[in-house]
C-alpha cells in the first residue's frame, strides 16, 4: 500500500518542475531582410542555484542574451555543455534531484550498460525508465554510475537570491531563417476617397508559433554579426564575434546593480521609432511550422487622385494614382494592386519607403485617352567667336519648341509634362519650373516642368525658347606659299 500510494503522489510532484525551465516564443520583430527577433518566456525553481533550459537557438554572434524577472537575481553564468549531466553524491542526493523531473528524458548508465527513455517512476529502490517502443527499464539507484537530462541543452546559474527559490525567465536572441514580405491594396471607393490595406505574408520554417505578439519591422538596424552564428552556440571561438563571453559568464552585480545591468528591452507600439525602424504590432499571432501566413496589419481611408504624366522626351504617358500616407508610421517598400469596384486597375511596387505624410504614386499603365505631341524649330544662328586662351569659334542656336496636348476622354485630367533641353532657357509659357541636371563646357542640361490641367475633349498647348551653344566647324589656317610655288594653294597639316 505505501509503494501505491507512492506512485499516486510522485506524478503531482512532476509539476514543481524542479531545476528545469520550459520556455515558449511570446513575441518576435521580423524584419522584411530574412532576420529575427526572437523573445521566449519560462519560469521554474532553481535547483542548488541552477535552472536547466529547454532551448538553444541559432543565434547570431553577441545576440544571445539571458533575463531575469526577479529584480535582485541576474544571470551569473550561462553553459552550453555536450552533456547535462546531473551530479550527485549518492543514491539520497540523485533520488532527491530526479524529484519533479517525472515526464523527462534521461540517459542512465549502470554497471551493466546505458538505458535511455522518459521518467516514469520513481520507487525508494527502483527508477523506471520508459523507451521509445514502450519498454521498461528498471534502473536500481545503487548501481548508477551517470546521470543525463535530454532535452534541456544550457545550464544557467542564478545569483542574487536564494539557490532553491523560483525564477522567472526571458531569452532574446537574433535569428536569421524568416523574413516577411509586405502587400498593398489600394480600394478606390469613391471619386476622391480610397481605402489602403497593408497585408504581411510571412513564411514560419523554424517552430510553432502559438499566441505569440508579433513586430513587423520597417528597416532595419545595424546588425553586423546576422550572419555569423555564435561561437557560444557551436562551442567555437573559430567563429568570429563580439560580445559573445559576455553572454557566457556574466560579471556578478551587487542587488542595487542587477535591475538595471539586466533589464530586457522595451518592444514599442505601432508607429514608434527604434533608431530608424518602425514597428506594426499584431497581438496573438499563431503559424504552424511550415505553415505561410497572410496578416492584415492595417486598414486607413485616405483621399486620393488621379494624374496622368507626360515624358515629352519619351513620348510615354502614363495614368497615376497619387495618395498621401496618412498612417502613424512610413510605408515600406512591396507591391500595390490598386482596384476600383472589383476590378484591378494596375499594379505597381512602392520602390521606396514613403514617409509619414509624404506622397506615393501607383502607375496604372498608359493613358489611352491622351496624346501628345513635339515640335521643335530653330528660329537664327549665328557664328560667335569666344576669346580665352586660344581664340574659340562657337555656332549659337536659338530654338523654340511647342508641346500640345490632346485630351478625348470625357473628364478633365491632370498633366504633369516633362521636358528636357540641352542649352539656356530663354522663356517659357505657361511659365515652367526649370531644374538645372548637369552641366558641360557649353551647355546646362536643364529639365522643365508644367502642370496643366487638360479640359474633355479639348486641348493644351505649351512653349519654351531656348540657345545652345556647339563648336563651330573650322579650316586649318592657310600658310603663304613661297614663290616658287606661286598658283599653288597648300593647306597646313
Amino acid at each position: 500500500m505505501k509503494k501505491l500510494a507512492l506512485l499516486l503522489i510522485l506524478p503531482i510532484l512532476a509539476f514543481a518542475e524542479v531545476g528545469l525551465v520550459k520556455t515558449k516564443l511570446t513575441s518576435l520583430i521580423i524584419y522584411n531582410v530574412g532576420f529575427g527577433y526572437f523573445t521566449r518566456e519560462g519560469e521554474g525553481q532553481l535547483e542548488n542555484g541552477y535552472v536547466s533550459l529547454d532551448y538553444l537557438p541559432q543565434a547570431s554572434g553577441g545576440s544571445f542574451w539571458i533575463y531575469l524577472k526577479q529584480k535582485e537575481a541576474y544571470p551569473d553564468a550561462l553553459i552550453n555543455p555536450q552533456e547535462n549531466i546531473i551530479e550527485f553524491k549518492d543514491k539520497a542526493q540523485l533520488m532527491a534531484s530526479l524529484q519533479g523531473k517525472i515526464g523527462e528524458r534521461f540517459k542512465i548508465a549502470t554497471e551493466e550498460g546505458v538505458s535511455e527513455g522518459k521518467l516514469t517512476h520513481i520507487l525508494a529502490d527502483l527508477i523506471l525508465l520508459e523507451g521509445d517502443k514502450g519498454q521498461v527499464f528498471a534502473i536500481n539507484p545503487d548501481k548508477v554510475k551517470k546521470v543525463v537530462l535530454l532535452g534541456y541543452p544550457l545550464k544557467l546559474k542564478v545569483g542574487g537570491i536564494g539557490g532553491n527559490e523560483k525564477v522567472g525567465i526571458k531569452m532574446s536572441y537574433l535569428q536569421g531563417g524568416l523574413g516577411w514580405e509586405p502587400n498593398y491594396l489600394l480600394y478606390i471607393r469613391g471619386e476622391k476617397e480610397a481605402m489602403l490595406s497593408l497585408r504581411a505574408t510571412v513564411f514560419n520554417n523554424l517552430e510553432d508559433w502559438e499566441n505569440i505578439t508579433c513586430y513587423f519591422a520597417v528597416g532595419m538596424p545595424q546588425f553586423p554579426f546576422k550572419g555569423v552564428i555564435d561561437p557560444f552556440i557551436t562551442r567555437s571561438l573559430v567563429v568570429f564575434t563580439d560580445g559573445a563571453l559576455r553572454a557566457m559568464e556574466a560579471v556578478p552585480l551587487g542587488k542595487g546593480e542587477a535591475a538595471a545591468g539586466y533589464a530586457p528591452p522595451p518592444f514599442l507600439a505601432p508607429g514608434e521609432e527604434l533608431a530608424t525602424v518602425y514597428l506594426y504590432k499584431k497581438e496573438g499571432f499563431s503559424l504552424k511550422k511550415g505553415d505561410a501566413g497572410a496578416v492584415t496589419l492595417f486598414n486607413v481611408s485616405l483621399p486620393y487622385k488621379h494624374i496622368y504624366v507626360w515624358d515629352a522626351d519619351g513620348g510615354r504617358i502614363n495614368h497615376l494614382i497619387s495618395f498621401t500616407n496618412k498612417t502613424d508610421s512610413p510605408l515600406v517598400g512591396g507591391s500595390i494592386l490598386a482596384v476600383e469596384e472589383g476590378n484591378p486597375l494596375g499594379q505597381d511596387r512602392l520602390s521606396s519607403l514613403v514617409p509619414v505624410g509624404g506622397e506615393a504614386r501607383v502607375t496604372l499603365g498608359l493613358a489611352s485617352e491622351l496624346k501628345g505631341q513635339v515640335e521643335e524649330t530653330e528660329i537664327s544662328r549665328e557664328i560667335m567667336e569666344i576669346k580665352d586662351k586660344e581664340p574659340r569659334a562657337y555656332t549659337k542656336t536659338r530654338i523654340t519648341g511647342r508641346l500640345e496636348l490632346t485630351n478625348y476622354g470625357n473628364k478633365e485630367v491632370e498633366v504633369e509634362v516633362n521636358r528636357t533641353v540641352v542649352g539656356e532657357v530663354v522663356s517659357s509659357s505657361p511659365q515652367a519650373k526649370v531644374t538645372l541636371i548637369s552641366a558641360d563646357e557649353f551647355n546646362p542640361r536643364n529639365r522643365l516642368f508644367w502642370s496643366i490641367k487638360v479640359p474633355a475633349g479639348g486641348k493644351a498647348e505649351l512653349k519654351y525658347e531656348y540657345i545652345t551653344l556647339r563648336p563651330a566647324p573650322s579650316l586649318p589656317p592657310i600658310r603663304p606659299l613661297p614663290p616658287e610655288q606661286k598658283g599653288e594653294i597648300q593647306i597646313q597639316q
